[in-house]
C-alpha cells in the first residue's frame, strides 16, 4: 500500500514559486507608470520596503477517501502597502488569487486531483495608520493516486 505523504510542503513551495513574479503594481496605481512587480517573502527582512507579498501560515488536514490518500491545506497571503486607501491591497488580493487559481494546479501536477477555493479576502488596517494590508485564505484540496492493493 502506498504510503501517506504531506502536502503542504508542496503547495507552499509552489505558491511561492508562482506568485513571485505574477503580482505587478503601478506606482501610486498611476495607469501611465510602468507596472513594478511585487516581491513574495516568507520572512520579511527588515530593510523591506511596501508593497510586498507574505506567505503566512499553513496547515494541512486528512481528507482521505475510500480509495486513496487525501489533504487539505489551508494557507494565507498578505499583502502590505503604504498606499493611502486600500486600492493597493485589492488589486493584489485580486492577481495573487488570480495566479494560485489558474496554475496552482498544473504544477501540483502529480497529484490525483487538485481544487482550488479562494476561502476568503479580507483588507485591514494596520495600527501603524500608513500601511494597510490584506489576508487572502486559500484552500487546496489534494487527492493522492489511489491505494495499490497489496
Amino acid at each position: 500500500m502506498r504510503e501517506r505523504r504531506l502536502a503542504v510542503d508542496q503547495v507552499y513551495r509552489a505558491a511561492y514559486e508562482l506568485l513571485n513574479g505574477s503580482v505587478a503594481l503601478r506606482p501610486g496605481m498611476n495607469p501611465s507608470a510602468d507596472p513594478v512587480v511585487v516581491k513574495v517573502y516568507d520572512e520579511v527582512p527588515e530593510q523591506a520596503t511596501q508593497p510586498y507579498l507574505v506567505l503566512g501560515a499553513a496547515f494541512e488536514l486528512p481528507d482521505d477517501q475510500h480509495d486513496a490518500y487525501g489533504s487539505v491545506v489551508t494557507f494565507s497571503v498578505q499583502p502590505w502597502s503604504r498606499y493611502r486607501g486600500y486600492a493597493e491591497v485589492v488589486s493584489m488580493l485580486s492577481q495573487a488569487a488570480g495566479a494560485l487559481e489558474r496554475q496552482l494546479p498544473a504544477v501540483l501536477s502529480d497529484w490525483r486531483h487538485v481544487t482550488i477555493k479562494i476561502a476568503s479576502a479580507r483588507t485591514f488596517r494596520d495600527p501603524d495608520p500608513a500601511l494597510r494590508y490584506g489576508v487572502l485564505d486559500v484552500e487546496v484540496r489534494l487527492t493522492d493516486q489511489p491505494h495499490e492493493e497489496s
